[in-house]
Formats: C-alpha cells, sequence, structure tokens
C-alpha cells in the first residue's frame, strides 16, 4: 500500500513538474505546426484552422509562420477581419532566423494588400429582420465572394455583422452604401 502511494505521489509530481509539464506542450506545439503546415499544402483550411486555435490554446511562443497560415485559414472561410488580425500579429514579432523575417515580410506584404482592398464595416438591423446584403457588382476573386457571402450569412442570421468587406457599392434592405479602405469602423444602421 504505501508503495502505491508512494509511485502515486511520484507520479502526481512528474505530471505537475513545470519541465515536464513545459516538454510534452513543446512537443505538441510542434507537432499541431507540423500537421498544420501539411494541412495548408493540401487546402485543408479547416484543419489548418483547427490547428491554428489549438496552438493559442497551448499559451507558447507563436511563430510568424503560424500566424500566416492561421490568416490564409481565416481568409479561406472568409473572415478578413481575423486574417488581418492574424497578420499583424506575425508582423508584430521580432523573428531572429531568416526565414522567419522573409515570411514576415510577406506577412506585412500581405497585410497592406487586404487593407487597400478591404474597409471596415459595421452593419446593424434594427429590429431584426431579413435584410439581404447586395454587393452590385460581383467581385473575381473567390476570396472577396466568399467574404460578401459569410456577411451577407451573418446580416441574415443575426441583423449584424463586424468585420471587413471588399471596397466596392453595396445595399442592405434598400440603403445603399459604399465600403472603402480605411481603418476607421464605417457604421451602417438599417432602422
Amino acid at each position: 500500500m504505501l508503495r502505491v502511494l508512494l509511485l502515486a505521489a511520484l507520479t502526481a509530481s512528474l505530471l505537475s513538474s513545470p519541465a515536464y509539464a513545459g516538454k510534452d506542450v513543446m512537443a505538441e506545439r510542434v507537432r499541431l505546426q507540423e500537421e498544420m503546415t501539411n494541412l495548408a499544402s493540401r487546402n485543408v483550411w479547416h484543419g489548418v484552422e483547427r490547428n491554428y486555435l489549438k496552438i493559442t490554446e497551448l499559451d507558447v511562443p507563436m511563430l510568424v509562420v503560424d500566424h500566416v497560415l492561421g490568416a490564409q485559414s481565416a481568409q479561406s472561410q472568409g473572415n478578413i477581419l481575423a486574417a488581418v488580425m492574424r497578420l499583424e500579429l506575425a508582423v508584430a514579432l521580432n523573428p531572429e532566423d531568416p526565414d522567419s523575417q522573409a515570411q514576415q515580410i510577406q506577412a506585412q506584404d500581405q497585410l497592406n494588400g487586404i487593407l487597400k482592398s478591404y474597409g471596415r464595416i459595421e452593419i446593424n438591423v434594427h429590429p431584426p429582420r431579413i435584410a439581404g446584403l447586395i454587393r452590385f457588382k460581383m467581385p473575381f476573386p473567390q476570396q472577396e465572394v466568399q467574404t460578401i457571402l459569410v456577411a451577407r450569412q451573418t446580416v441574415l442570421d443575426s441583423g449584424n455583422y463586424r468585420g471587413l468587406l471588399p471596397i466596392g457599392d453595396y445595399m442592405i434592405d434598400g440603403e445603399k452604401f459604399k465600403v472603402v479602405a480605411s481603418d476607421v469602423w464605417q457604421e451602417i444602421t438599417v432602422e
């Protein structure tokens, strides 16, 4: 009985040991990052997103490549606001290795491209009702179309949307508005 208690105490102390936990966490972080890279190479963006979120939950330092892949997964789902925030995180890091520095330059270029092509918009429909979001001239790039479709569905489901939309002319519930590239939130309220 004493031997069982000692074994249980030793096991508990090993599992609660920061060094042991740290090695396990870092091993899991490496595994998730490798899997995320593999999934990205196959364009399995929902898997990339899942792994990106798991890495953020590990509370470990993230790499430029983590945020860049996370941004790409967000873009594939039409969540350009999340993509921008993740690219901003990538750009804010101070990597020492040349590969990460090159990835950081590419992340800055991606971020600049998005900010030139999208505007920040907040749509509120009061009282909540079915109000369709329409873009007069649909863009060609699939990422922009996906973003508009996500915004349209979000407005239909909740009556609200806060995110980025491709610049251009829109209408919601008969009210026309123009989305412009800006770091200022444009508010559209339909009553």
